[in-house]
């Protein structure tokens, strides 16, 4: 399978385990729609984050998706080498946490445990928390503009 594709599928197992740390499932579309757009800032094209959401969809409805322990791993090792992708990826993940506007403990928890095996320092932390909390923001107000344009077509 294409390495590609399988990194896609790690992200979205981690992201997907993400959002449901906080038991609510109010955000749980958005959350979907945020982690494939946030695919697309990982260089992957439309057409590309179809084919990896397609493919998570079929291991998950077969039972073969992996636990988000083993995809953090992966994405770990794949990232190890690259500082900016490390951050990349802890900013991606506090986007999705934070589409709430708020952490819960587990959200916070998963989070701390990825910058301490990046081996992130509180400033990296910060920088990196603090951008995804920042693109949660943006994400809500595409997602607000949406409904407001729903909303007034009908």
């Amino acid at each position: 399978m294409n390495g590609k594709f399988e990194f896609g599928v790690d992200f979205l197992i981690l992201c997907r385990a993400l959002s449901s740390l906080d038991e609510s499932t109010e955000l749980e579309l958005l959350s979907d729609a945020a982690t494939r757009f946030l695919l697309l800032l990982w260089d992957f094209s439309s057409e590309e984050v179809d084919s990896t959401t397609d493919l998570y969809r079929t291991r998950f409805q077969n039972g073969e998706l992996d636990d988000p322990l083993q995809a953090s791993i992966r994405l770990m090792d794949q990232l190890s080498s690259n500082r900016n992708l490390q951050g990349q990826l802890v900013s991606h993940l506090s986007a999705i946490g934070g589409l709430d506007y708020s952490y819960s403990k587990g959200e916070q928890e998963f989070i701390n445990s990825i910058c301490a095996d990046f081996g992130f320092s509180t400033d990296d932390y910060n920088e990196f928390t603090t951008k995804g909390k920042n693109l949660a923001i943006g994400i809500r107000f595409i997602a607000e503009y949406k409904t407001i344009l729903g909303a007034k077509k009908k």
